[in-house]
Parts: C-alpha cells; sequence; structure tokens
C-alpha cells in the first residue's frame, strides 16, 4: 500500500521504515481490515 520512511529535508523522522500492504481487491473496496505493517530497521 505505502512505504513511511524518514525524511530530512521536512524534518520528519521516523528512525525507521514502516511498511503497509494490503491486498488489490481489498483496497479497491475500501476494506482496510485486513492490511499487513511492518516495521524494518
Amino acid at each position: 500500500m505505502f512505504q513511511m520512511d524518514s525524511d530530512v529535508d521536512a524534518n520528519i523522522y521516523w528512525g525507521d521504515i514502516g511498511n503497509f500492504f494490503i491486498r488489490p481487491e481489498d483496497l479497491k473496496s475500501r476494506d482496510f481490515s485486513k492490511v499487513a505493517y511492518d516495521w524494518s530497521s
């Protein structure tokens, strides 16, 4: 779905990278109940 990362130029610091995953058919139907999340360092 999307990846969240720090942006030094915008002064946004998360420290690590957060990834959100969703099946295409769930995104199409706007069903966010099964979104998977991974926090990578």
